[in-house]
């Protein structure tokens, strides 16, 4: 279930560059630790795998969508 909330933010991520005012991605790395750890963020392993999860996620969303960002 992890694995899906992981895509989920970085859906969310992704969306967000799409549009005129982009998510940080810190921001998005601090809501999806709280959600996942149920604690306060801190800069530890897990911070930065969860950093990685997220943007290897992302890679995986483009490559699936075909690099094409203009929906309908």
């Amino acid at each position: 279930i992890y694995i899906k909330k992981d895509i989920m933010f970085s859906c969310i991520f992704l969306a967000g560059k799409a549009e005129e005012s982009p998510k940080r991605l810190i921001d998005i790395i601090n809501t999806t630790y709280k959600l996942k750890y149920n604690e306060i963020p801190t800069i530890n392993e897990n911070y930065w795998k969860l950093r990685d999860e997220i943007a290897n996620y992302e890679i995986i969303i483009l490559k699936t969508i075909g690099f094409d960002l203009s929906f309908e």
